[in-house]
C-alpha cells in the first residue's frame, strides 16, 4: 500500500493516522492544498516551499488552562492569548512578550483583567469613538442622499470632520471623562480664534450626542455611567438688522432660479 493510500480516506480527506504522524513529525502545517499535492511535493534542499493561502495560522499553540490559551503565529515572535469570559465570549489579545514563561502569566492576568470588566458592566469591545462617529456620519450622508434628513445632518457631518473626530477620533469611550471635554472646549476655541456662538455650540452637542447614543445602544458605554454631554455655553449671536429694500429686491431675483432647484423644488 502506497503511502497516499494511508494519508487518505475514500474521499480524499487526511486519516487520523496521517495527522498523527505529521504532528510527531512537524510537518508544516498545509490547509487549502490537496493531500496528494502534499504528498508529492518537492522537499529537497532548495526546492521552492509549499505555501498555503492561510499562513496567518498558529505556528505554536500552548494551553494555560481549560479556558486560557497562548499562540504564536509564524510570522511573529510574540505570543497572543485566548481566553473565555464569564459570558462564554472569547476575547483574544496580544501578551506582547516573545518569552513563553512571561506570555503566560500575562494570559493569567489578562484573563482575570476583562474578567472583572465584563462583571462590572465595562465594555468589552475596543471599539474607539472615530469608529463609531464615522458610521453615524455615514447614516447621515445616506438619510440626506435619500431626501430624508433633516438640513442641519449637514451641519453635523462638518462638526464631526471638523472638530469631533480630529479630537477624540483614537479614544476609547469610557476613557473620555469630564476633563477632556472641557479641554476640547478649550481647543475648538483656539481652532476658530474666537468663541463660538450658542448655535454652533449646540450643533457640536448634538453630534456628540449621535455618536454617544450609537455607542450606549452597541454596549460600548458602561451601563451605569453618566451621560456626557459638550458645553453649549457660546455667545449668542446678534440679531441682524431689517432688511433695506436692496436686499428685498436681490431677494426676490434670487427666489425666481432657486425655486427650481432648491430641495424642496416646485
Amino acid at each position: 500500500m502506497d503511502g497516499t493510500s494511508l494519508a487518505v480516506d475514500e474521499l480524499g480527506r487526511p486519516t487520523r493516522s496521517f495527522l498523527a504522524h505529521s504532528r510527531v513529525c512537524r510537518f508544516p502545517r498545509v490547509v487549502d492544498l490537496d493531500i496528494r499535492e502534499f504528498l508529492s511535493a518537492d522537499r529537497s534542499p532548495g526546492a521552492r516551499p509549499l505555501m498555503s493561502s492561510r499562513q496567518c495560522q498558529p505556528a505554536a499553540t500552548q494551553r494555560v488552562s481549560s479556558e486560557i490559551s497562548i499562540f504564536r503565529r509564524t510570522s511573529s515572535s510574540i505570543w497572543q492569548c485566548r481566553f473565555t469570559l464569564p459570558n462564554g465570549q472569547w476575547h483574544r489579545l496580544s501578551t506582547r512578550s516573545s518569552d513563553e514563561t512571561k506570555a503566560q502569566v500575562i494570559a493569567v492576568k489578562l484573563a482575570h483583567q476583562w474578567a472583572t470588566r465584563e462583571q462590572l458592566g465595562l465594555p468589552i469591545a475596543r471599539i474607539t469613538f472615530g469608529t463609531i462617529a464615522r458610521e453615524v456620519r455615514q447614516e447621515l450622508e445616506q438619510s440626506l442622499a435619500a431626501h430624508h434628513g433633516k438640513v442641519v445632518y449637514q451641519d453635523y457631518i462638518t462638526a464631526l470632520d471638523k472638530y469631533l473626530i480630529p479630537f477624540f477620533g483614537s479614544h476609547r469611550f469610557e476613557d473620555i471623562t469630564s476633563e477632556q471635554l472641557s479641554e476640547f472646549d478649550r481647543w475648538r476655541e483656539t481652532q476658530n480664534r474666537r468663541t463660538l456662538s450658542i448655535s454652533t455650540m449646540r450643533t457640536h452637542a448634538a453630534a456628540f450626542n449621535r455618536v454617544t447614543d450609537a455607542a450606549r445602544m452597541r454596549g460600548l458605554l458602561p451601563a451605569n455611567r453618566p451621560t456626557l454631554t459638550l458645553s453649549v455655553s457660546g455667545e449668542r449671536g446678534r440679531i441682524r438688522p431689517g432688511f433695506d429694500r436692496a436686499e428685498i429686491d436681490h431677494l426676490l431675483e434670487f427666489a425666481v432660479s432657486w425655486a427650481q432647484v432648491g430641495r424642496l423644488a416646485i
